[in-house]
C-alpha cells in the first residue's frame, strides 16, 4: 500500500462552477479544516489534532509502521515516516503496540469491517492498530473510554444536529426492519442529504451521488453497497417514539457543510485528488504526489482553496497594472499620433520649398533663354552685316558695269560682267556663315543642357511618394522649435 502523506491545506476550486467542492471538515472531530490535514485512503480527512491522536505504531515482525483509522468508515491508512514525526511531535509519547497486543485486538475484532477494510486496504501483513479510543477495544482490555479534554471541547463546539446523526447512525436497533427504517431515515454522512444506501465495509449511509464519487477508485470501489428500505408510516412513527425521549430539545436551523468535496484526479496520478498550487510554477493544480516526488518536489506550495481565496486580490492587483499598461499605451500612442503630424506637416513644408524652388528654377531658365537668344540675334547681325554690305557692293558694281556695256553696245564686255553676276547670284561664298553656325550651336548646347537639369528635378519630384519623403526629410526637431523651409533658399543647379 502507498503511503500518505499529510496535506498542507485543503482541496483544490474547481474548473467549472457546477463542480464547486465545499468547505472540508474532520472526518472525527467534524471542525472546518483551514488548516493542515491528513487525507486518509477512504478519502476523508481529519485535522492534525485528530490525526495525532489517532497516530499508532505497530510493529510486525520487526517492521515498523504508523498508521491512522478512520472514525468515519474504519478504514486503516499507512503514514509515511515525515509526516508522522510532525504528528508525533504535538502529540504526548504512545508506547507502541506490541505483536500480542495487535493479535488480540485482532482476534476480538473478526467481526469488524474495520478490520477488513484495513487488511483489503494494504496488501501486506499490518493488523489493526490498538487504538486507545477505539469502543470494542477498550472493552476487550476493560480499561473504559475516556474522551480527552480537546475531544469534549471540540464535540461541545460541533453542531448539534452533528452529533444526533452521528449518534443515530452508532445506535444499535433490534429489528432487521427497524436498522433499515433507522438508516434510511438518516442522512447522508457526507453532503447531509437523504441516505439511499449502505456500504457494509464503510458501515455508512450515503447518498447516490455520494456514494458514487467515495467509491469510484481503487479498492473503495470493491465495496458492497445495499440499497436502503425506504420507511412506511407505521415504521417511521414506531422510530421516532421511540427516539423521541433521546432527541435534542431544539435543534439549530442551519444546514451542515458536507464533509465529502468533488473529486478531481490528477493527470499524472488517477488515484490522487488535485490539492495544491504551486505559487513558483503558477501552472495547474497538482495533488501530493506531485509535491513529494514529482516535478514540483521542494517548490513552494499552497492550498487551492486557499489560493482560490486570493484570487480576488490578485485579481485586483492584475485589474491595476492592466490599467496602467493601458495608459501607457495610450500614453505611447498620443505621442506616435503627434509624431506622425509632424511628419506631414514636415512633408507640407518639403513640398511647398520644392514648388517654390522648381518655380524660381523655371523663371530663372526663361531670364536665361531670352537673354540667349537676344545674345545669338545680335551674333548673327554682328557677323553677318559685313559680308552682307560688301556682297551687295559687288553686285552693284557688276549690275552697274553691265548697264554700261550694253548703253555703250559693247556686246563682248555685256556678255563677259553678265557671267560674272550670274556667278555672283549663283552661291554665296563657302565661308560666308560658318562663325555664325559656330555660336548657334554652342547657344544650342547649353539651353539644351539647362532643360535636360530641369527634366530631372521634375521627373524626381513626380516619383517622389511619402514614405520616400520621410527618409530624405531631415530628423525631425523637438516639438516648439519647428523651422519652416524658406522658399528659394535653394537653387537646383
Amino acid at each position: 500500500m502507498q503511503p500518505l502523506c499529510m496535506q498542507v491545506e485543503a482541496m483544490s476550486p474547481p474548473s467549472s462552477p457546477s463542480q464547486s467542492p465545499v468547505r472540508q471538515r474532520c472526518a472525527r472531530c467534524g471542525l472546518s479544516l483551514d488548516n493542515a490535514s491528513l487525507l486518509l485512503v477512504c478519502e476523508h480527512n481529519l485535522c492534525l489534532h485528530c490525526a495525532a491522536q489517532s497516530l499508532e505504531a505497530c510493529e510486525t515482525s520487526g517492521d515498523k509502521r504508523h498508521v491512522a483509522q478512520c472514525k468515519v468508515c474504519g478504514a486503516v491508512t499507512e503514514v509515511d515516516l515525515a509526516a508522522a514525526t510532525y504528528l508525533d511531535s504535538i502529540s504526548p509519547k504512545r508506547a507502541p503496540c506490541s505483536e500480542g497486543s495487535t493479535q488480540l485486538a485482532a482476534a476480538s475484532a473478526l467481526g469488524s469491517p474495520a478490520l477488513r477494510t484495513a487488511s483489503y486496504a494494504s496488501n501486506s501483513s499490518l493488523t489493526v492498530p490498538c487504538s486507545a479510543e477505539a469502543q470494542p477495544l477498550a472493552s476487550i482490555s476493560g480499561t473504559p473510554f475516556v474522551p480527552s479534554e480537546q475531544k469534549r471541547a471540540a464535540d461541545r463546539e460541533r453542531p448539534r444536529e452533528f452529533l444526533w446523526n452521528r449518534a443515530m447512525s452508532s445506535s444499535e436497533l433490534t429489528s432487521p426492519m427497524c436498522s433499515d427504517v433507522q438508516k434510511a431515515s438518516e442522512r447522508c454522512g457526507q453532503c447531509e442529504e437523504k441516505a439511499e444506501v449502505s456500504c457494509e465495509q464503510c458501515e455508512e449511509v450515503f447518498c447516490q451521488s455520494c456514494a458514487q464519487s467515495i467509491h469510484r477508485w481503487g479498492r473503495m470501489a470493491r465495496h458492497r453497497i445495499k440499497m436502503l428500505a425506504m420507511p412506511t408510516d407505521q415504521s417511521l412513527l414506531a422510530t421516532s417514539q421511540r427516539n423521541s425521549p433521546k432527541r435534542p430539545a431544539a435543534l439549530p436551523t442551519h444546514k451542515l457543510q458536507p464533509l465529502g468535496r468533488t473529486f478531481h484526479a490528477c493527470p499524472q496520478h488517477p488515484q490522487e485528488p488535485l490539492n495544491y498550487f504551486c505559487d513558483q510554477c503558477q501552472s495547474d493544480c497538482i495533488c501530493a504526489e506531485c509535491c513529494l516526488h514529482g516535478a514540483h518536489q521542494g517548490h513552494t506550495v499552497q492550498c487551492a482553496l486557499k489560493a482560490a481565496e486570493l484570487l480576488p486580490r490578485k485579481v485586483d492587483d492584475l485589474a491595476a497594472a492592466l490599467h496602467t499598461r493601458q495608459r501607457s499605451v495610450n500614453a505611447q500612442g498620443n505621442r506616435i499620433l503627434e509624431r506622425r503630424m509632424e511628419v506631414a506637416q514636415a512633408l507640407s513644408d518639403g513640398r511647398q520649398a520644392l514648388q517654390a524652388a522648381i518655380e524660381t528654377a523655371s523663371a530663372s531658365l526663361q531670364k536665361e533663354e531670352g537673354r540667349l537668344l537676344q545674345e545669338a540675334e545680335q551674333s548673327i547681325s554682328m557677323s553677318l552685316m559685313p559680308d552682307r554690305e560688301e556682297v551687295e557692293g559687288k553686285l552693284a558694281e557688276t549690275h552697274r558695269r553691265l548697264s554700261a556695256s550694253l548703253h555703250s553696245g559693247d556686246a563682248v564686255r555685256a556678255l563677259t560682267w553678265f557671267r560674272v553676276l550670274k556667278e555672283a547670284l549663283a552661291e554665296p561664298p563657302a565661308d560666308a556663315g560658318q562663325e555664325v553656325s559656330k555660336h548657334l550651336w554652342a547657344l544650342q548646347g547649353y539651353f539644351s543642357e539647362k532643360c535636360a537639369n530641369l527634366q530631372k528635378v521634375a521627373e524626381r519630384l513626380q516619383s517622389l511618394h511619402p514614405e520616400l519623403a520621410c527618409e530624405a526629410m531631415p530628423p525631425l526637431r523637438t516639438p516648439g522649435v519647428r523651422t519652416r523651409a524658406t522658399p528659394g533658399t535653394r537653387s537646383p543647379r
